[in-house]
């Protein structure tokens, strides 16, 4: 099934991709969506060829659903991702709970909102990863805040108290030598709560672990 709605956005258009196993969804979103200036270029279920078909399309987002039969959409995000970086991924979906909303951001969501947000949010959240910034949903939010001692946390948000200290200075841009000066640490051990959180995090350098931590909302504004 595809559609087509052309639309002004904001002085531009914005093209959106729909995959959700359920039609009845998809022709919800499509409706909430074509009354607010978006172009709806296509919209699918799943199916092995289904990022394909929707990169034929060239959209600027794609909204997506994770719970769907057969190649579910955790995987097709992650392949997603993989074959085009460029373009920022929605989630969409009923799920806003554990280890949903940490399969999503591990691998690579640029933002996720639940199903029965309001068609606000909805624009809201597309605005914001359409224009390279992350958008979470209030219930996701609070998925990603509970406390260490519920034990529900993803691996990174996990964090000790120094790791978060030493966190908020690299987000301010402290060099290695300025981490252990700061700290009053040896070099090696400032080193090594970095990489700590190198490896909590699932990256391999500051850039990815500084946007990681962003899209987490764990930076101060001033970070």
């Amino acid at each position: 099934n595809q559609t087509t709605f052309s639309f002004t956005y904001r002085g531009g258009t914005v093209r959106v991709a729909l995959v959700d196993d359920h039609s009845l969804v998809r022709t919800g979103v499509r409706e909430r969506l074509e009354t607010r200036d978006v172009e709806v270029v296509c919209d699918f279920g799943p199916s092995a060829e289904v990022l394909e078909r929707v990169a034929a399309y060239k959209p600027d987002v794609l909204v997506l659903d994770l719970s769907m039969p057969g190649r579910n959409g955790v995987e097709l995000l992650r392949k997603w991702k993989t074959l085009y970086p460029g373009i920022p991924v929605l989630i969409l979906s009923m799920h806003v709970e554990e280890p949903w909303v940490s399969w999503a951001l591990e691998a690579g969501a640029d933002g996720y909102i639940s199903k029965s947000s309001e068609p606000p949010e909805l624009m809201e959240a597309l605005d914001s990863v359409y224009r390279g910034s992350s958008y979470f949903g209030p219930q996701v939010k609070r998925v990603l805040r509970i406390g260490e001692e519920a034990g529900a946390k993803p691996p990174a948000l996990r964090l000790t108290r120094r790791e978060q200290e030493v966190l908020q200075q690299v987000g301010r841009g402290s060099t290695l030598p300025e981490l252990a000066q700061h700290f009053v640490l040896s070099h090696n051990t400032a080193k090594t709560h970095l990489h700590n959180l190198y490896r909590k995090f699932k990256v391999s350098d500051r850039a990815q672990l500084l946007l990681k931590a962003r899209r987490l909302g764990l930076l101060d504004d001033d970070g």
